[in-house]
C-alpha cells in the first residue's frame, strides 16, 4: 500500500516474470493481465502474456496480444500471427473440420504471403481431398517463397504427380529444379 503506482507497476512485473519462470502461469497472467490495466509496462506485460499462451498453446489468445503488441510497439509480427493461424488451421485438420482450416490458412496468407507453413498445409489439404492438381501447384509455389523448404514438400510433389499421371511434366520440373538450385 505505501508504494506509489509507478513502483507498485514495477513490482508486479517482476513478480510476474518471477511466477512464469517457477512455471505459475496463471498467477503470472493475471499480474500481467492487471498492468496492461493500468497501462504500465505494457509492452513487457503483452510480451510475457504471449509467451504464456504460447506455452498453453492458446492461439487465439496468442493472435490478440500479438495485435495488442503491435499496436504498441509499432514492430510488425506478420510472421508470428500467420505462425498462429496455422496453428489453429492444424487444429481444425485434426477435427476434420476442412473447410475452416482451408479459411485459416488464407488468413495466414493474408497476413504473410511468404508463409511457407500455410502453403504446404494447404497442399496436404488439397492432397488429402484428391485434388493432386491443385495440390501440385500450391506445393510448387514453396519455390519461390522459401526454397529451403523444398525438401519437405518433395515426396508430396512426387506423389502428386504421380497420381495426376503426369510423370513427363515432374521429370521437367526437377530438372529445372536441379538446374536452378
Amino acid at each position: 500500500p505505501t508504494l506509489d503506482r509507478d513502483q507498485r507497476a514495477l513490482a508486479l512485473l517482476e513478480l510476474g516474470q518471477d511466477y512464469m519462470s517457477a512455471g505459475l502461469f496463471d498467477r503470472a497472467e493475471s499480474l500481467f493481465k492487471e498492468l496492461t490495466e493500468m497501462r504500465l509496462h505494457e509492452s513487457q506485460a503483452y510480451a510475457n502474456l504471449r509467451t504464456i499462451y504460447q506455452q498453453e498453446k492458446d492461439w487465439d489468445a496468442c493472435l490478440s496480444v500479438a495485435k495488442k503488441l503491435e499496436r504498441i510497439t509499432g514492430e510488425p509480427l506478420r510472421m508470428e500471427r500467420a505462425h498462429y493461424y496455422c496453428e489453429l488451421a492444424q487444429e481444425a485438420c485434426d477435427r476434420k473440420d476442412l473447410d475452416e482450416a482451408k479459411d485459416l490458412l488464407r488468413k495466414a496468407h493474408s497476413i504473410d504471403k511468404r508463409c511457407v507453413r500455410a502453403t504446404i498445409l494447404m497442399g496436404r489439404l488439397a492432397e488429402r481431398s484428391g485434388d493432386f492438381a491443385s495440390a501440385i501447384r500450391t506445393y510448387r509455389q514453396v519455390e519461390e517463397q522459401d526454397a529451403d523448404y523444398l525438401a519437405e514438400i518433395l515426396p508430396s510433389l512426387v506423389e502428386c504427380y504421380r497420381r495426376e499421371g503426369n510423370r513427363d511434366e515432374l521429370t521437367s520440373y526437377l530438372k529445372r529444379l536441379s538446374e536452378k538450385r
